[in-house]
């Protein structure tokens, strides 16, 4: 966690160290204690934000897959931080701007998710593919993950 911090601290607004770091720090937050996860959701949070911020001028060039993935990776913490407002209006965008995409289809089956926040619930965004599409949720027990093919 040290270096990553000293990386961001070096290059604030580089996205080579933001996108790993909030990449890292979304997808670990889902195997710890709430307690733990906060933070680490706080800081993925901070560096979808500034990726975002950096990107907004030329989202659309960045193709169907970088605009889904930063999209996605908001709406999943948003969410997860317990934002399900600003989550959904993510997910919104992700309906208009992606038609057709893994991505819609994906936003579209979380919209009924994304009005339940527990902190550990996620979205698979990286695990889309183009024969399938896995979402990843938390089915009943909080620690209990399960893989459904749409």
């Amino acid at each position: 966690m040290q270096e990553m911090a000293d990386a961001v601290a070096l290059a604030p607004d580089s996205l080579q160290t933001r996108i790993p770091r909030g990449a890292i720090l979304l997808g670990a937050a889902r195997f710890v204690d709430d307690s733990i996860a906060k933070p680490m959701l706080d800081l993925a949070l901070a560096d979808y934000e500034t990726v975002f911020e950096i990107q907004s001028p030329y989202l659309k060039n960045l193709g169907t897959h970088g605009e889904g993935e930063l999209l996605g990776a908001l709406a999943d913490v948003y969410r997860r931080l317990g934002n399900i407002a600003k989550s959904r209006e993510y997910l919104v965008r992700i309906v208009a701007d992606l038609p057709g995409t893994p991505y819609e289809k994906q936003a579209k089956r979380c919209w009924p998710i994304s009005q339940r926040s527990p902190v550990r619930r996620g979205f698979a965004w990286g695990a889309i593919s183009k024969r399938r599409l896995v979402r990843r949720i938390d089915c009943a027990q909080q620690n209990r993950l399960c893989a459904a093919r749409l």
